[in-house]
């Protein structure tokens, strides 16, 4: 069984410099939803510059990857368009 491609969004859990809520959207593969959040999740946790994840998902004290929370999933891989702030 081949695996289904995923878009997920999460937020991190904690707030960035400027005191706003800060979002990660990335793409991956799974078998189900709740494996592609738990990749992202991951990935998003590597992104953030933790150091070290290892295979048993222990992060050396600094933020786990559960911590980021899920804003959405969707079936397929999304594409985002830039567009224009100075427009409506």
């Amino acid at each position: 069984m081949s695996k289904k491609k995923y878009s997920v969004l999460l937020m991190y859990p904690e707030l960035n410099d400027q005191g706003e809520p800060e979002t990660y959207y990335g793409w991956t593969e799974a078998d189900s939803p709740d494996e592609a959040v738990e990749n992202v999740r991951r990935e998003a946790w590597a992104a953030a510059g933790n150091p070290r994840l290892d295979a048993w998902g222990a992060t050396d004290g600094s933020i786990p990857p559960e911590d980021f929370h899920l804003l959405a999933v969707f079936k397929g891989h999304l594409e985002l368009e830039e567009r224009n702030p100075s427009q409506p």
